[in-house]
């Protein structure tokens, strides 16, 4: 991004998810060009994707059945989905299952070989939103029972690595700016406990060693500090950039300040976007009126199958 090139003096910044690591980098190196920043779903340079997934999603599941067990349906529907959920990923310590699904192309059942990363990869998905995560207690509850037909239906639906993902752009990013940065402790410190494991982050920095890549600054993860306005908003159930990324983070911006929603994911609500609009015409964060984030809620948890 060239601010002069186009004939600006100053540009506000709006980023989610990694555009908000790009915008950290942008002000580091251009900070006289940056007028505000408004941000959603923190990720710093100091984040090494993917290594924070596995704490970030286990959160947001803690939260989720936190929150199906405080929703009177809910938990009248799928009294035991903890246990449940912890069930079903047991049967994988003996392997692969055999399990039904329906295929996308003939929309006729088949039978299957799923495994287990496969299987959290997929759930990861779908707590990356409020909006795809209110039908997993059910995808949970109908794997418990054996019936991985939601499940599949679900997978193709909430597909993180579908045909849009350009793999060989990602790859290229995080096998320079992340995977290098990564340590042996962090990676069991970060994934310990969690039900994603270690599997994703040693698979990725596996395949880093096949891909050609560029390499940055060892100072590339450091901190970007700054004076300029910045809201981070940060919604306390996202799976992908959890809200301590953006606590830490807005430690270094003195005339930051860190908005979090509860009941919210790696999301953008209309909420959302009336700060940022309200926040880039007076670049002031802390006369921000946040109030609207009080009024977040999760979308009615799922008990029955979806429509097609």
């Amino acid at each position: 991004m060239c601010a002069a090139c186009l004939g600006y003096k100053q540009i506000n910044l709006a980023g989610i998810s990694y555009g908000t690591l790009a915008a950290h980098v942008y002000i580091r190196k251009y900070p006289g060009r940056v007028r505000s920043a408004f941000l959603v779903g923190i990720a710093t340079p100091g984040f090494k994707l993917p290594l924070p997934f596995a704490r970030a999603a286990q959160h947001a599941l803690d939260l989720l059945f936190e929150d199906c067990t405080a929703d009177q349906s809910c938990h009248n529907a799928f009294p035991n989905l903890k246990d449940e959920f912890y069930a079903v990923l047991a049967r994988f310590d003996r392997g692969p299952l055999n399990v039904k699904v329906i295929d996308p192309a003939t929309k006729r059942e088949r039978l299957v070989t799923l495994e287990r990363e496969n299987y959290v990869e997929h759930v990861r998905a779908l707590l990356y939103s409020t909006y795809s995560a209110h039908f997993l207690p059910f995808v949970v509850h109908q794997a418990f029972q054996g019936d991985f037909i939601l499940f599949g239906t679900m997978a193709v639906r909430i597909n993180l690595g579908g045909p849009q993902t350009a793999r060989g752009l990602y790859f290229s990013v995080t096998c320079a700016e992340a995977i290098p940065f990564i340590t042996e402790r962090e990676i069991i410190t970060e994934t310990r406990g969690t039900f994603l494991g270690d599997r994703r982050v040693r698979a990725h920095i596996a395949a880093c060693k096949e891909w050609p890549g560029g390499s940055v600054p060892k100072t590339f993860t450091d901190p970007v500090k700054s004076d300029i306005p910045v809201v981070m908003f940060s919604g306390e159930a996202d799976g992908a950039t959890p809200p301590w990324i953006a606590e830490e983070a807005v430690k270094y911006w003195p005339n930051g300040r860190l908005i979090k929603a509860p009941h919210t994911g790696h999301q953008i609500d209309t909420c959302t976007c009336a700060l940022l609009q309200t926040f880039f015409k007076t670049a002031s964060a802390s006369s921000l009126d946040a109030s609207c984030t009080e009024k977040a809620h999760r979308p009615r948890f799922a008990t029955e199958l979806p429509p097609p």
